[in-house]
């Protein structure tokens, strides 16, 4: 039940046994003192059990893994380390990049001393940075994608390059879910070749990268399919650049001066915010063919700072 305490921090002593074993904070068994930040510790082991889907004290675990935060708190420091005991029934619903930070905010919810650890305020604005990150891209299966484009009829073809087929597909605006050909949103499915790219978490951890930028120049991302690696971005009906520049039928019009200057000031906008960027990403293939256009807009190939190669696209839009 929840006890009225002092102000500011401050420290309650109790004589009557309060906490739950395997919640209750160290320092409550030690002195018998209850702090406010006594309920961050046992937030923290909660936060654990939903990461690990395993109960704070279970003795039917083998015996050095009876109390869950003694056994599994050593697992919250290493990256590689954290995916053994995140829960399994859950393991394609969270990027790596939220599962590290959710571990790095119950590592501190944890820590021995009350002093340690942050206020619940604190707690509350990084879980929902946390959030933010999820719920920047959809995950799509398989079979949504699949709907979309009509079984992948050939069809819904519009682009194909060394690393796998463009599709176009329809989406519902709000739900992003699949509707009938005609109808929603229309949005491009990118579908990555197996082997032209690294390890799934790797691909993910970099696709949950891209998804969280933000600038007028940059098409929104959508989401992603881990089934097959699929890209889910906003359509550019227009066709590339390369197209509109050389296309040989004369009934269009040619892109005007002021058109092509536009194209190039959003370019230059786009790139030289990627290259400020925490990861500092440069593009392996810059070229008119990657250059998407809708009021205009482009896309193309990335690598990332440290030289390893990525087969995903980063999508780009100026208005």
């Amino acid at each position: 039940l929840a006890k009225l305490g002092p102000a500011g921090g401050q420290s309650h002593v109790t004589t009557r046994v309060m906490g739950t074993p395997g919640y209750a904070a160290p320092e409550y068994f030690a002195t018998g003192r209850l702090y406010v930040k006594s309920d961050v510790y046992g937030f923290g082991v909660v936060l654990l059990e939903m990461l690990t889907g395993m109960q704070a004290l279970d003795t039917d675990r083998p015996t050095d893994q009876h109390n869950l935060v003694e056994w599994a708190k050593a697992f919250l420091f290493s990256k590689r380390k954290l995916k053994t005991i995140m829960d399994a029934k859950i393991e394609d619903q969270y990027s790596p990049k939220a599962a590290w930070q959710a571990a790095q905010l119950t590592l501190k919810c944890l820590e021995p001393h009350p002093s340690k650890r942050p206020s619940m305020k604190d707690v509350l604005e990084k879980l929902e940075v946390i959030e933010a990150i999820h719920e920047k891209l959809k995950v799509f299966s398989f079979a949504e994608l699949k709907s979309a484009t009509r079984n992948f009829r050939l069809d819904t073809v519009v682009d194909e390059d060394g690393f796998g087929f463009v599709y176009k597909g329809q989406l519902d605006e709000k739900t992003l879910t699949p509707v009938r050909a005609g109808f929603g949103k229309v949005v491009a499915i990118k579908e990555l070749k197996s082997g032209s790219m690294g390890g799934i978490l790797e691909w993910q951890s970099e696709v949950f990268f891209l998804g969280m930028l933000s600038h007028p120049n940059l098409v929104n991302l959508l989401g992603y399919c881990r089934d097959g690696k699929f890209l889910v971005y906003e359509f550019m009906p227009k066709g590339s650049l390369h197209y509109q520049l050389f296309r040989r039928n004369s009934n269009f019009e040619p892109l005007s001066w002021n058109t092509r200057l536009k194209i190039a000031i959003g370019a230059a906008r786009a790139l030289a915010f990627l290259h400020a960027s925490e990861r500092h990403v440069m593009y392996r293939d810059f070229k008119a063919s990657h250059i998407l256009l809708d009021e205009v807009s482009f896309f193309c190939w990335l690598i990332s700072s440290n030289g390893s190669s990525y087969s995903f696209v980063s999508p780009f839009s100026f208005v």
